[in-house]
């Protein structure tokens, strides 16, 4: 088991991420599953985005669809073409599905932050 110095956790913590499921393990071992979200970072879904290619009508559509929390509609792009990239794509996305927040709720979540430091002059 890791040790940590210890200091408090907010609640809940949020663990930011890439695919790799070494640091997911560091993370399982941060407070309680009700502790933590975990998050999967943008540049390295959009990364992995990329690297299946095609059109890129396509891969702007999909990428807003994923912005938006719609990982559904993201997979559903896809349905027409079958190769091993969307493959591997669709099997990242529904690894990580717990993990891929909406960008939209994010930024209101870091909003909502700024003006409570705000409030507290803090900012």
């Amino acid at each position: 088991m890791l040790r940590f110095h210890y200091q408090p956790l907010t609640h809940p913590l949020t663990c930011l991420g890439h695919e790799h499921d070494g640091i997911w393990n560091l993370v399982a071992q941060i407070g309680s599953q009700t502790q933590r979200r975990e998050s999967l970072d943008w540049y390295h879904l959009v990364e992995n985005l990329g690297k299946v290619g095609g059109s890129q009508h396509r891969l702007d559509a999909v990428e807003a669809l994923l912005w938006n929390g719609d990982i559904d509609g993201a997979i559903e792009q896809f349905q027409d073409w079958h190769h091993e990239r969307v493959s591997k794509f669709i099997e990242y996305c529904n690894k990580h599905r717990q993990r891929i927040v909406s960008g939209l709720s994010t930024m209101a979540i870091t909003k909502r932050r700024a003006l409570q430091y705000d409030d507290l002059g803090e900012l």
